[in-house]
C-alpha cells in the first residue's frame, strides 16, 4: 500500500489518462478535482472521495483557480 498527498496545480494532467495495476482511493483535502474514469467524468470538491479500480484509465484535472490536494491510497494486484 502507498500513500502520498498530491498537490494539482490548476488545469494540469497527464495528457492522457492512464492504468495501473490494483486499486486507489482519493480524498480531496483542498480544492476541486475532475476525476476521469474510463468513459465517465465526476466532480470532486474538499472532502468527496472515490475507490475504484485502476486497472481503468484515470486522471486528474483541476478546473480550479488554486492548487488542489488530494490524498491517495493505492494498492498493487497484490495488495502491496
Amino acid at each position: 500500500m502507498a500513500l502520498f498527498l498530491l498537490d494539482v496545480p490548476p488545469g494540469l494532467a497527464r495528457k492522457e489518462a492512464l492504468p495501473h495495476e490494483g486499486e486507489e482511493f482519493l480524498m480531496v483535502t483542498e480544492g476541486q478535482v475532475r476525476l476521469e474514469y474510463g468513459d465517465d467524468v465526476y466532480e470532486l470538491k474538499a472532502g468527496d472521495s472515490s475507490y475504484f479500480d485502476a486497472n481503468v484509465k484515470h486522471r486528474l484535472i483541476n478546473p480550479g483557480r488554486k492548487t488542489a490536494q488530494v490524498l491517495c491510497v493505492f494498492t498493487d494486484e497484490n495488495g502491496h
